[in-house]
């Protein structure tokens, strides 16, 4: 008999909704009754002959048949393709008392199978299980898991069918050799309605196994298969390569074949196994509520055509498929899938998914609000994220997707998009030894494959955004490094760690995941030795992992961890410990101690106060500890090779050791040291790398020299003035960057170290250049080095050769921002190595002709900023040099050297007086623009023009040639194209005169010269006197890269139009109206590489040349990673929008406030609540391009970890403030913001001056990339409303000059000698008549000193530098100082205010040592607000006004003042308390009368701004009374003054008194009767005999708490107490009635007199003495009863 065989479908690992089979028939099946879940599809007896020698499964590609069939292709073989033969039939089973094998309809096959069988007694047993199942699951009805879609996928290559050794049945399968894949479509129901079990003929199969139990799901399982179907395999065929032999085993048997689950045949009772399988605790995640609100719906077809509907939020995926299939006349669904793109990864999605949600999440991943429906419905979307619904052979698109890829051990198959593994790997997975499946959104790893890798080692699932399945990675045995990050996982599978892996796993990565814990079966990995948890949610360090004893690297950086348990101490062989970002503070746990073998450890980015622990640590080598809050360190660390406390408030640094110490690297930068101990310095022999920078070091000791090894010394920004010459003895010193000191005395024993490279001593105040003579030690000075010395001071040089200069070996000199004059010439002759020199910004007037003739390798020239007439470069000078920049000088042409002309690659002539530039034509063999010439600066030279007779072609080539063309302020008309980012960037003016004034000036990178920077201009955007400015920078500038920098560069203007236009006029509409630019400006940019890459795969798939494109340009996939960081300023009425994402930041300047505001925030990881988001939203933030920035325009590949959602700052605008300040980060990485508004006041006469200075003074600090930044000055915007604008602007210029004057010695000028208050405005001249005079002093110093000695030099220069850059800024004249007290004056009273209170508002933010923060005297107070009313330091202050005697100091050459007003003045400030400004009524007569003088012609407009800028900033005044003060006559009515920003003070300071007077009315009232005890004394020493005791009722006149309690103003006598201080009267007044109550209530009288005349208040000076004696004779008397009640005399 012909055994006919009923075909199962065996599908993928979650597969898709459904597929076509490609076979005719199978495909047009009609799916009538898509509601009912019983179709089942049979082939007829007409192709039973057909099948009669089939007996192989057919069905997997890793197993075998059992019997006669030799080979997977031997059965598929006789599948029918023609559709004639197929018929479906329904099955209908019989109720289950009447159930029988027998009476199931089939064929004869089938019976005669059967009859062989009843020789075993299995049929039986089968009924009878089934009976009692069936009977159980009526007991307990439950819903009809639902019936899951099943596929049956096979690749059979030509090779597999050449195996089959019967010739004959080759011939009848011929027609079928095309059979690719087999499946049969069924109904996708994922409802769970609940069917009648009552009927059992109604039931399908599908619903008779949902009825089987837990219990007899194998067995029952296996029996139905085998009855039903006629399938007849054998578990042990898994693992066989080879058909068993022997004989046939039962059907009905208990290790009966169970399907592979890569054919993914879920039965009902497995698919309610699987919901039942592991899945996070419901804690471990959050919650999400029903959503069942309607949500608009776009669903995109393969021919890009979208259809959108209204749906339920949480509509299911199989739900929206039988949907669709209705909304497009689909005669069935089962074809079809639904996949999630996103940019270039692809996702199906399974059917119980919710698709809405998941694309609601992905659009506010990327910006858009949620609550917004045109945001979450606009056309763009799709290019964040799309749903597509389409039909896919599963089978043709893996091989055609893997048709190239080749097998080998270490198997990469990641960012394919796959949905299965590849069949062709799984004959070779046995020879695997690495699996990167990695960025496979919709892959996963069957069972049955992973039990075929048998050697697999390494393995990568990261970023497949879907937990691990524990059961199929615990079958591997001997996996060692297992990779699971970036899975959004909430709690990891235990299975993962109890397979046969546990023993084997060394290595395992889940970072960027949102695990809270571990769990308990991770302590089987006994030979763990790197565990990676970083980028977690872990808030408390895992006990768990302190029993991975076997641990060597852990990482748990960027996590909530709050502290370390102290069982740490069993990990004894760690090496390296990671722990960077997160929120660990106070003291290190001492256990920490006990790691023996740790190495490397990582604390960075936390709160820690104290690691000392790390000292007992013997073999660490490595601490990493910057950014905490450490402020001693006293501890040794002998074996340490690097440590890193850059960015903490240390105040004393000591490493003590036995020996020598093994430090290379040690980075101290950003502290607060001011100076390091002797024997610190003596034992760091071995140290290479030294950075002291920013701290308040005022001289490098002598000690230095015994730091013999040392290579590299940064200490910049530390106030410097001394240099030891011992730093010569630095034999190996290669760098010395000191700038941004006062150094004015170089040593020349530097110069003579032969492996120095590189000095920068730019920002100091050096005067000249000293070279030692040669031959001569290091260490004296020979009567010829006193002659040089003289001679490089201007004195003739007589009997002097060159020889007797020793030549340095120095390549790289830098000495910006000096007091160089014309002879430092000569010594720098000497310099024969250099390759770099940059005298830019010092007072160089001519060069020698022959100067340069000295140098065979100089390169690159700087000499900005000086006041050079011309650059003498003769024809035999050697050198060839490739940037000259000369900016800022007062050059008319251009040197005329052909060496020159054919070098040069970067050239900067702006802010000349250049007049013309020599162009070649092409008859002429010479010219002055170099072929190779890569940026040209013109800006700044107004009366340029372009010769009549030049060739504009030529000229117009050669300037389309360059790179970068600046030519802002140039009145010629530039013969040259636009901006063309992927070929040149032009730098111009706007056409436009209306708008702000704006400088810009770049930076073209010598190392790396591509185009990455570039600014947009456009006024009267949208409307007219609306403004746009903008500045981009590119991560990365490299060839087409920059096509993603041109897009932005071209379409931002356009979009943010588009919103900007349509929007209201309230702050919040714009805000919201930028956000939604620049995320239009994002998905635009996807659309079009979406767009390009299938542009360009379809014709390199037809093998057509591309066509021309209307952008000029294509995008590739490397445009995926690139982004562009963007600042932009949009100037509307008097309101300025600060938008920015990524690392560009702003700032702008306000007049009389020496700091600035920042506007921008920075996106990068030093931002911890970017690295919050990007976890949460399971992002990444680094790819190909390694980069730290989390926000940019672009850079989809790392979506959602990168998002281009701008930070939006709205600044209203006033007169008050001056200019705004855009730069790229390269910028700000080596400025500092103090600098910067430095920089542009002095000079903001000319904006483009000032942004080219502070490009200069970039490059001087360091910047090596390119660099972009714009100063716009706002004044321009209140001109037209200020009549006395321009007026303030004269009177600035007039007051102060930022260079010498000329024709005056510049030794004779009278600059400070600091070099940032020199580069500030020059100081005011003493002010005269009517001044306003103020005293300030610290409250509580001297204790502070004796407590916190250290601390306090730190705090103090804090202090001070507050202090007199805020002088500089209002216009202030420092007197003189006295300790830590300030006597300065001002010539109004409102700049004496302004600086008062910008004074007290920055003493709240400044940096102050952590001691002195914990201090009592200088903790942190709030305010009612949650505002920061007190911080730091405590400053009281008194303001007086009137008229002065001055005269000029004879040894300080500084003018002093005298008389009474500066006596009252010194009076009143002792009134203040810490933190306070009090006035007197003089002050306050003149702020009364400043609304008639800010309208009086008669002041200066300067005085007049004053006025509004105190009006603006706002103030509250509050008289406390007449206070009698110290040394004067007349009482003074004082009063406080609060800015309106510290109002919360006077709040506490009334809350206060308010309080004290309660208290002290309650205390009173209670302890009357104690008190009144004081003169109950009397009997007592009456009784004694002997008393002391005086009347004191002759003194009666007020009590002394009556005067406490009234208020200053209410006093009627004349005359206040100052000779000793109230609390002094308080303090005996308290002890002198304790001890009279104590006493009288040991002699028995408890009770006190009925009346009490108490203390008399003094009314004049000698009843003040005589009260301080009655108080005093109290006390004496009290003791003397004492004494006499104790019976000693």
């Amino acid at each position: 008999m012909i055994d006919k065989k009923r075909l199962f479908r065996s599908p993928i690992s979650a597969p898709p909704e459904n597929f076509k089979s490609g076979i005719p028939w199978l495909d047009s099946l009609d799916e009538e009754g898509s509601d009912t879940d019983n179709s089942v599809y049979e082939i007829p007896e007409s192709i039973e002959e057909s099948l009669s020698n089939v007996c192989g499964e057919a069905l997997s590609p890793c197993t075998r048949p059992v019997n006669s069939a030799s080979h997977l292709s031997d059965t598929l073989h006789y599948v029918p393709s023609d559709p004639s033969f197929i018929d479906k039939r329904m099955i209908d089973l019989p109720e289950p008392d009447a159930f029988s094998l027998s009476s199931i309809n089939r064929s004869k096959s089938d019976s005669v199978l059967l009859n062989k069988r009843k020789s075993e007694d299995y049929r039986g047993k089968a009924i009878t299980e089934f009976r009692q199942n069936y009977q159980n699951k009526i007991r307990r009805p439950q819903k009809n898991a639902p019936f899951q879609e099943t596929k049956l996928r096979h690749q059979v290559s030509q090779n597999d069918s050449n195996q089959n050794d019967d010739t004959e049945d080759d011939e009848i399968d011929a027609p079928f050799l095309s059979l690719k894949s087999l499946r049969f479509p069924e109904s996708v129901s994922d409802d769970d309605e609940s069917s009648s079990l009552g009927n059992f003929e109604a039931l399908d199969p599908n619903d008779w196994w949902s009825m089987l139990d837990k219990s007899g799901e194998e067995k029952a399982r296996s029996h139905t298969l085998s009855t039903l179907f006629g399938l007849d395999y054998h578990r042990e065929s898994y693992d066989s390569s080879h058909p068993k032999s022997g004989s046939h085993p039962s059907v009905l048997s208990d290790d009966s074949w169970k399907a592979p689950e890569s054919w993914a045949i879920n039965l009902p009772s497995e698919v309610t196994k699987k919901r039942e399988s592991f899945s996070a605790r419901v804690f471990a995640h959050p919650s999400h509520e029903e959503n069942s609100k309607p949500f608009f719906l776009r669903v995109y077809r393969d021919d890009r055509t979208s259809v959108s509907f209204s749906c339920p939020m949480n509509i299911k995926t199989s739900d929206i498929i039988q949907r669709l299939a209705r909304l497009f006349f689909l005669p069935f669904s089962a074809n079809f899938y639904l996949l999630l793109v996103q940019f270039k990864t692809e996702r199906v999605l399974l059917p119980h998914e919710q698709p809405c949600i998941i694309f609601q999440k992905l659009l506010t991943y990327f910006g858009c609000d949620q609550n917004s429906e045109d945001e979450m419905t606009e056309e763009d979307n799709y290019s964040v994220a799309r749903l597509v619904f389409t039909t896919m052979d599963i089978g043709a698109d893996v091989l055609r997707k893997m048709s190239e890829k080749k097998f080998s051990q270490h198997l990469d198959i990641r960012r394919s998009n796959l949905e299965v593994i590849p069949i062709k790997f799984y004959p070779h997975a046995h020879e695997l030894l690495s699996l990167n499946i990695s960025s496979n959104l919709s892959l996963g790893l069957p069972i049955d494959f992973m039990e075929r890798c048998v050697n697999l080692k390494n393995l990568d699932m990261s970023h497949n955004l879907r937990p691990p399945r524990g059961k199929s990675l615990s079958t591997l045995r001997q996996l060692e490094v297992l990779n699971v990050s970036r899975n959004d996982i909430y709690e990891l599978d235990p299975v993962i760690f109890s397979g046969r892996s546990r023993s084997t796993l060394k290595e395992f990565y889940c970072s960027l995941n949102k695990l809270l814990f571990l769990p308990y079966s991770i302590r089987y990995l006994t030979h763990l030795t790197v565990l990676d948890l970083s980028y977690n949610n872990f808030v408390t360090f895992p006990l768990i992992v302190t029993e991975l004893t076997s641990l060597e690297v852990l990482n748990f950086s960027h996590n909530n961890l709050y502290r370390i348990c102290s069982e740490v101490n069993r990990l004894g062989n760690l090496k390296e410990l990671y722990l960077q970002s997160n929120d660990l503070s106070g003291q290190l746990t001492q256990q920490m101690g006990s790691l023996r073998k740790l190495e490397i450890i990582d604390l960075r980015f936390n709160s820690l106060s104290n690691i000392g622990a790390l000292s007992e640590c013997p073999n660490l080598k490595e601490i990493r500890a910057s950014y905490n809050i450490i402020s001693h360190h006293e501890f040794p660390c002998s074996s340490a090779t690097y440590i890193d406390f850059s960015h903490c408030p240390l105040t004393i640094l000591e490493l003590p050791n036995k020996g020598f110490s093994s430090l290379v690297y040690l980075d101290a930068s950003h502290a607060k040291l001011v100076t390091i101990k002797e024997s610190m310095m003596q034992s760091l022999v071995n140290l290479e790398t030294l950075n002291m920078s920013y701290n308040h070091f005022v001289q490098i000791p002598d000690t230095i020299s015994n730091l013999k090894n040392l290579k590299f010394l940064y200490c910049t920004n530390c106030e410097i003035s001394y240099v030891s010459p011992e730093l010569g003895k630095l034999s190996k010193l290669t760098l010395l960057d000191l700038h941004a000191n006062n150094i004015k005395v170089f040593p020349e024993e530097v110069w003579q170290i032969s492996a120095l490279k590189m000095v920068n001593l730019s920002s100091n105040i050096l005067e000249k250049i000293k070279l030692p003579m040669a031959g001569t030690k290091q260490s004296t000075r020979s009567v010829s080095q006193l002659k040089i010395m003289r001679t490089l001071s201007g004195s003739p040089i007589s009997n002097t050769s060159s020889s007797e200069y020793i030549y340095p070996s120095v390549e790289e000199l830098i000495l910006v921002d000096n007091r160089l004059g014309d002879d430092c010439f000569k010594p720098i002759s000497f310099f024969k190595e250099i390759r770099i020199l940059n005298l830019s910004y010092n007072y160089l007037t001519e060069i020698p002709n022959t100067f340069f003739e000295n140098f065979s390798h100089l390169n690159h020239v700087f000499l900005s900023g000086n006041k050079l007439s011309n650059i003498s470069i003769t024809r035999d000078s050697r050198v060839s040099l490739e940037s000259l920049y000369v900016n800022g000088n007062r050059i008319s042409s251009f040197p005329k050297n052909e060496t020159l002309s054919q070098s040069l690659r970067f050239l900067d002539l702006g802010n000349n007086n250049l007049q013309s530039l020599a162009v070649s034509r092409s008859n002429e063999n010479t010219q002055n623009i170099s072929p190779k010439l890569e940026s040209l600066d013109l800006s700044g030279n107004s009366w340029f023009q372009f010769p009549k007779h030049d060739d504009s072609k030529v000229t117009r080539s050669n300037f389309n040639r360059l790179k970068v063309l600046s030519v802002f302020d140039v009145n010629a008309e530039i013969p040259v194209d636009n901006t063309d980012i992927l070929n040149r960037v032009v730098h111009r003016s706007s056409p436009i005169d209306d708008g702000l004034k704006c400088g810009i000036s770049g930076y073209l990178s010598r190392i790396n010269p591509v185009i990455s920077t570039v600014e947009l201009i456009l006024k009267n955007f949208i409307y007219p006197h609306w403004s746009l400015y903008c500045i981009f920078d590119s991560d990365i500038g490299a060839g087409h890269y920059n096509r993603v920098l041109k897009f932005a560069y071209e379409n931002i203007a356009s979009c943010l139009a588009e919103e900007l236009s349509t929007c209201g006029s309230s702050s919040e509409q714009v805000r919201n109206a930028l956000r939604k630019g620049f995320l239009k400006l994002n998905k635009k940019l996807g659309n079009t590489i979406y767009h390009d890459l299938e542009t360009v795969a379809e014709y390199k798939e037809k093998n057509e040349s591309l066509p021309k494109s209307d952008k000029g340009y294509y995008m590739d996939e490397t445009c995926m990673d690139i982004g562009v960081s963007i600042a932009l300023i949009y100037i509307r009425d008097t309101r300025a929008f600060v938008a920015n994402v990524g690392t560009s930041m702003s700032l702008m300047s306000t007049r009389n406030d020496s700091e600035p505001t920042l506007l921008s925030n920075v996106h990068d990881t030093l931002n911890k609540r970017e690295i919050r988001r990007v976890i949460d939203s399971a992002g990444l933030i680094s790819g190909r391009i390694k980069s730290t920035t989390t926000r940019a325009i672009g850079r989809l590949s790392q979506f959602p970890g990168v998002q281009a959602v701008p930070h939006v700052n709205v600044q209203p605008l006033s007169e008050l403030n001056e200019f705004i300040v855009l730069a790229n980060k390269e910028f700000w990485n080596v400025m500092s913001k103090r600098i910067v508004i430095d920089i542009v006041r002095t000079n903001r006469h000319s904006m483009l001056l000032a942004s080219t200075k502070l490009r200069d003074y970039a490059i001087a600090y360091g910047a090596k990339n390119n660099t972009i930044v714009m100063v716009l000055d706002l004044s321009v915007l209140f001109e037209t409303n200020s009549a006395y604008a321009m007026k303030v602007h004269k009177d600035e210029e007039d007051s102060t000059q930022a260079e010498g004057n000329e024709g005056v010695p510049f030794s004779s000028q009278n600059l400070p000698d600091d070099s940032s208050l020199a580069r500030m405005n020059r100081e005011v001249s003493p002010p005269h008549g009517s001044i306003a005079m103020v005293f300030t002093d610290i409250k509580n110093s001297t204790l502070l000193w004796e407590r916190h000695p250290v601390a306090m030099r730190s705090a103090i220069k804090t202090h001070n530098t507050i202090m007199r850059r805020q002088l500089r800024a209002t216009g202030g004249y420092e007197v003189k100082t006295e300790g830590d007290a300030f006597m300065v004056c001002f010539q109004t009273v409102p700049a004496a205010l302004l600086w008062s209170f910008s004074v007290q508002l920055q003493m709240l933010s400044a940096d102050w040592p952590n001691e002195i923060v914990e201090s009592v005297q200088g903790r942190t107070v709030l305010g009612p607000k949650n505002e920061v009313l007190y911080r730091g330091l405590s400053v009281r202050i008194g303001v007086n006004y009137g008229v002065t005697v001055s005269e000029l100091d004879p040894i300080t050459r500084r003018m002093d003042y005298y008389g009474p007003m500066v006596n009252r003045t010194s009076r009143v400030a002792s009134v203040a308390d810490g933190g306070q400004i009090a006035v007197s009524a003089d002050v306050v007569t003149v702020l009364n009368r400043l609304e008639s003088d800010a309208m009086s012609s008669e002041r200066s407009a300067r005085y007049s701004m004053e006025i509004r800028a105190l009006k603006q900033v706002g103030y509250i005044i509050h008289s406390i009374g007449e206070f009698k003060l110290k040394g004067l006559e007349t009482p003074e009515n004082i009063s406080l003054v609060f800015p309106l920003q510290l109002e919360g003070r006077l709040e506490r300071l009334i809350k206060n008194r308010n309080a004290e007077g309660a208290n002290e009315k309650r205390k009173s009232q209670e302890e009357s009767s104690t008190r009144s005890r004081s003169n109950s004394l009397r009997p007592i020493l009456a009784r004694i005999g002997e008393s002391k005791f005086n009347d004191e009722n002759q003194y009666a006149r007020s009590s002394l708490s009556s005067v406490r309690s009234r208020s200053p103003t209410g006093s009627s006598s004349g005359y206040e107490g100052n000779i000793f201080e109230e609390y002094q009267y308080q303090r005996l007044f308290e002890i002198c009635e304790r001890l009279e109550d104590r006493v009288a209530t040991l002699h028995g009288y408890p009770e006190p007199p009925e009346s009490d005349p108490g203390l008399a208040a003094p009314v004049n000076i000698a009843e003040e003495y005589a009260l301080f004696y009655r108080l005093t004779l109290r006390i004496e008397n009290t003791i003397y009863c004492v004494g006499q009640m104790l019976g000693h005399t």
